[in-house]
């Protein structure tokens, strides 16, 4: 048991009066954005399946039209930049800016985008 009283966290709710209970304040817990996403109806909602799904489809055109006119292998991002695979349901692999700093002086220093 948690000193708050509380046997194990299973979900959202949980977390939610974790929190209530706990003297952290609550600027440093995001507690409103817990309690708007316990207010949804979850993954299982009509209007958020329709909006993945047209988000994946557009992000996949995206992602396959730019490996196809340039031939691509692969694209090497910063880390903040990894939302659109995501998106389209596509591996990838977040790298540290210095490797990618590392890459772009001595791997390819004359490359021109």
């Amino acid at each position: 048991m948690t000193p708050n009283g509380l046997k194990t966290i299973r979900n959202v709710a949980d977390i939610i009066a974790f929190n209530e209970k706990s003297k952290i304040p609550p600027a440093l817990l995001v507690q409103q954005v817990l309690i708007s996403v316990e207010a949804t109806d979850g993954l299982q909602n009509a209007t958020y399946e329709a909006e993945r799904d047209k988000n994946k489809g557009a992000a996949q055109i995206f992602i396959d039209y730019v490996f196809l006119k340039y031939s691509l292998d692969a694209v090497v991002v910063p880390s903040g930049e990894t939302h659109i695979p995501a998106l389209a349901g596509y591996p990838y692999i977040t790298v540290t800016l210095r490797i990618v700093l590392l890459l772009h002086k001595h791997i390819l220093p004359n490359f021109d985008a």
